[in-house]
């Protein structure tokens, strides 16, 4: 599965992708270049903990540095991949949770203050469920997209 370009700014390539599910969040992520940061948009409500475990799996393993979630439910979210994380000894992931704000500043959070103590040139922004507004994401990101906007995505 592919995500897809969405543009750049201050250096790291932005991509986009839309699941129905956490449960559908691939197994073997095609990602853009690792390290990657993640803005997870999700109302995780209904999501299974067994399905956001998994899911945070999936993507410490595919280079997951930094995890930004948003939206119903993230603080679990947050909880679920940072229990993940403590599992898999990886202290230098960070994560943060973004429930009393509107998407389009969790995402400049994203954008703008997620730096993780790895160096990152790629961000990925999944929007799962009833938040897969991936036109809405786009259009939120429009402003930080600059010229070197490049696709860093394998064959």
């Amino acid at each position: 599965m592919h995500p897809r370009p969405l543009g750049a700014h201050a250096g790291r390539a932005l991509h986009a992708l839309t699941l129905p599910s956490l449960t559908a969040w691939p197994p073997a992520l095609l990602t853009p270049a690792t390290p990657f940061t993640l803005l997870l948009a999700c109302d995780a409500r209904s999501e299974p903990d067994a399905a956001v475990d998994e899911a945070a799996r999936r993507a410490l393993a595919a280079g997951l540095v930094y995890t930004v979630a948003w939206g119903p439910g993230c603080e679990r979210v947050h909880d679920r991949f940072d229990r993940v994380i403590e599992e898999q000894g990886r202290d230098e992931v960070l994560t943060t949770w973004h429930d009393d704000e509107p998407l389009e500043e969790a995402l400049w959070f994203f954008v703008h203050a997620a730096a993780p103590p790895t160096p990152c040139r790629t961000g990925l922004v999944a929007v799962v469920g009833a938040c897969a507004e991936a036109e809405r994401v786009a259009r939120a990101l429009a402003p930080w997209h600059d010229d070197r906007a490049t696709s860093t995505l394998g064959p």
